[in-house]
């Protein structure tokens, strides 16, 4: 579509608008959790910094508890550090998953 017409003449991007339509049309088939949109410079990098702090403070506290518990560092899980700690202290796992279930 052109100008609100059907058109059988070619798309004039530029590459980064091209790959926009391109992913907008199958983000779902490309793994996307939602549909991508055009953030303003600002709040996009806002939101990119905020994102990647996140996934850093979420390795590191992985990392963290993964050395207290004494895995094997190079692949455990979150699912690995819950499963070791019910493992090691059923008592207070179990006060903390009754206390979830109230809140």
């Amino acid at each position: 579509r052109a100008f609100g017409r059907e058109t059988d003449l070619p798309t004039i991007k530029t590459f980064h608008a091209l790959a926009y339509s391109w992913v907008c049309r199958s983000w779902k088939h490309c793994g996307l959790g939602q549909r991508p949109s055009v953030l303003t410079p600002k709040s996009g990098e806002l939101a990119l910094m905020k994102q990647v702090f996140e996934r850093i403070l979420d390795n590191k506290r992985l990392e963290r508890c993964v050395r207290k518990l004494k895995l094997e560092e190079e692949s455990s899980t979150w699912d690995d550090v819950l499963k070791a700690f019910q493992t090691r202290h059923q008592e207070l796992y179990d006060e903390l998953a009754n206390t979830a279930k109230v809140e």
